[in-house]
């Protein structure tokens, strides 16, 4: 990845055919804390949405990482933000009965 960066690659890069999803939400998948890091440190936008309009915070209370989602809310991602079927973070964690994500 840093090789990939420091010859010019795009770090909010769209991939089209993978539900247009950014470098950052694919680590969030990879429940990889440290990549995530990386890609925040070098420039990744962590209100990014894919094309059902969830960014990285979505995905990561989606998937229950709330390591994750705790980051992500240090580095200022939108506790407000709606995905396309109108749920915000909270609604999501609290319809997965996600209580440590409810919590932060």
């Amino acid at each position: 990845m840093a090789d990939a960066l420091a010859h010019g690659a795009d770090v909010n890069w769209v991939h089209n055919e993978e539900g247009g999803r950014s470098p950052l939400i694919q680590a969030v998948l990879s429940d990889s804390l440290v990549a995530c890091e990386f890609l925040l440190q070098n420039g990744a936008g962590v209100n990014q949405v894919d094309r059902n309009g969830r960014g990285p915070l979505h995905h990561a209370t989606l998937q229950g990482y709330t390591g994750l989602a705790c980051l992500f809310l240090k580095r200022g991602a939108d506790i407000n933000a709606l995905d396309n079927d109108g749920k915000d973070v909270l609604s999501i964690a609290i319809q997965a009965a996600n209580a440590d994500i409810v919590t932060l």
